[in-house]
């Protein structure tokens, strides 16, 4: 009776889940377009372990599909918290932003993620996007044609539309 005990103790402990197990399940749900599954994946990552940031991120971008962007605010804040030079979490907290029209901490957020990661182009579009939802095209257009210059191909529409 003992060894049979054991054995089946032994048998369940190694079919345990990581934290790396539930994020990369939740990275294949996010990639299907499955983001509650998704976020229940990544919700089990960081049971497991407090500090994944990267999972902290993650189930922010989902929630960001979602359009729960406090929710995807709050797990992107955490992600900083964990990891205070995490230039996507920086620029994927200030995209909600964006998205809730709070423009002042959106460029706030951006402006961090470039000041951590100077070559995210990413980060300066979305801050040249801000900028100008804020009225402050000039500057949004140095922006805007920053990202251009490292590439980032998503704003020659933009350039075109609001830099004259």
């Amino acid at each position: 009776m003992f060894y049979l005990l054991v054995v089946l103790l032994m048998t369940t402990a190694g079919y345990s889940q990581t934290a790396e197990d539930y994020f990369n399940s939740g990275e294949t749900k996010q990639e299907k377009g499955e983001y509650n599954g998704a976020i229940a994946d990544y919700t089990k990552a960081v049971n497991i372990n407090k500090k994944y940031s990267e999972a902290y991120n993650s189930r922010g971008i989902a929630k960001l599909n979602i359009k729960d962007y406090n929710g995807a605010i709050a797990d992107f804040s955490m992600a900083v918290k964990i990891n205070k030079k995490y230039s996507e979490a920086y620029n994927n907290r200030g995209f909600a932003k964006l998205q809730m029209k709070d423009y002042n901490g959106a460029i706030t957020d951006f402006t961090y993620a470039i000041e951590v990661a100077p070559g995210l182009a990413e980060a300066y579009a979305n801050r040249g996007f801000a900028k100008i939802k804020s009225g402050q095209n000039e500057s949004g257009c140095l922006d805007l044609k920053k990202a251009a210059q490292f590439g980032y191909e998503n704003v020659n529409d933009a350039i075109k539309e609001y830099c004259k």
